[in-house]
Order: structure tokens, then sequence, then C-alpha cells
């Protein structure tokens, strides 16, 4: 998804036109890069780097006359994400897709005192990721904390790296490296299933709703 790319729901009575109320995995809280206007879902530009916390089902629910309703699409990942270690330290440069995880292992030695790292110069790291640059003086074992992991990559990882370590056994030891982010090349890496009536019910439904919700719901299971 290197554009930007909706979702319609679809199959309501097209007579409605009250609010629609969308849930993402049975929830009103979405994940990030996504919004939504009216009957379409928006998955914002740089979402496909995010595309591992995508992965769910989306429900639009509408008032209808012959009952409360809720519509479901599901969306599943095409091509999986990948999380993968690497071993920089003989490397000046990490050539990594967009959407995967990262391990990297900057310095030859498991056990560190401290380390500091900037990005394009900056002090703040790209928030997605994880590394000993604050915890690791009040950890007992530093062993535990020796790798580099950048969640999910994108565009605001890429850059140039300088990171300063003190490491227990070898003295003071500093690593520049570069990070190059590729966009995935794959026509498409998500796949929609069909749109049909989900299991939802209204919150306070009437009998003859409930019975008319069932008996669509039946048809939509056979078909």
């Amino acid at each position: 998804m290197h554009n930007e790319r909706r979702i319609t729901c679809r199959n309501y009575d097209r007579s409605f036109r009250g609010r629609f109320q969308w849930r993402f995995n049975g929830s009103s809280v979405f994940p990030s890069y996504t919004k939504t206007a009216r009957e379409q879902l928006i998955f914002l530009n740089g979402s496909n780097a995010k595309r591992r916390q995508l992965v769910g089902t989306y429900d639009c629910c509408v008032k209808e006359n012959i009952g409360d309703g809720c519509y479901r699409t599901r969306l599943v990942l095409k091509d999986a994400v990948q999380t993968i270690g690497l071993n920089v330290e003989n490397t000046s440069e990490v050539i990594a897709v967009e959407g995967n995880s990262y391990f990297l292992r900057l310095f030859p030695s498991k056990k560190r005192k401290s380390i500091i790292c900037t990005h394009n110069g900056n002090a703040t790291l790209p928030e997605n990721i994880v590394f000993n640059t604050k915890g690791a003086h009040q950890q007992k074992k530093f062993h535990d904390f020796y790798q580099m992991k950048i969640s999910d990559i994108d565009a605001t990882n890429a850059g140039k790296y300088i990171c300063e370590s003190t490491v227990l056994d070898k003295g003071p030891l500093r690593k520049v490296f570069t990070v190059l982010v590729e966009k995935e090349k794959r026509i498409s890496l998500m796949t929609r299933q069909p749109n049909r009536k989900s299991c939802s019910l209204p919150i306070r439904p009437t009998l003859a709703t409930f019975l008319i919700t069932c008996f669509l719901q039946c048809l939509f299971s056979v078909n």
C-alpha cells in the first residue's frame, strides 16, 4: 500500500443516510495510518510499513430499516512480513525492506556497560527502535540488551547511525552505519476477503430484528 487505499462499506440498505460506526477487531481504537470517512475506511500513505498491525476484521455498522447490522471485511497479509537478525559488525550499510522488523548486532560483545546512538545527527531515535540507551544501566544482565531492534521499519528509519559503546571486556567502541529502506516490490501486499454481514447484533435488538438478522446471517453463511 504505497499510496492511499480505501475500503467501502457495502451490501447495506442504500436508503440509509445515518451514521456509520466502524470497528477494528471489535474495538473503536484503530491502528495508526488509518482513518474513517462515513462509509469509507482509508489507509493513509505510509501504512504499507505498518501492514503487520492492520491485519484483522473491520466492521461497518449501520441502523437499517430491517434492523441494525454490521458488515465485515477481513484483511490478511498476502505476503507475510519477516523478522530478520543481521550481524552488522563488519558492514557499514543495511538494506531493509519496508514493513519487516530487524535485530541488528552492532558490536562483537554482548556485555556492554553503556551505549549512545544518534540518527542523522539527532540524539532521539525513531519511536520504533528498542535499544538499551535508556535502561541498560538499570539492568543487572547487560547481555540481555545487546541488539538494536527496529520494528516495522519505514522511511523514517533510513539514514546514518553513529553508536558509541563502552564494552566491559573490550573498552570503548564506535559503530557507524547507514540504513536504506526499500519498498516491497510485490504488486499486492494485502488481500481483502469478501465483504459480508458480520455476527454483530444491535445493542438492544427487538425480537423481530433478532430473527431477521439471524436469517440474513444464515443466508450469507450459505452463500
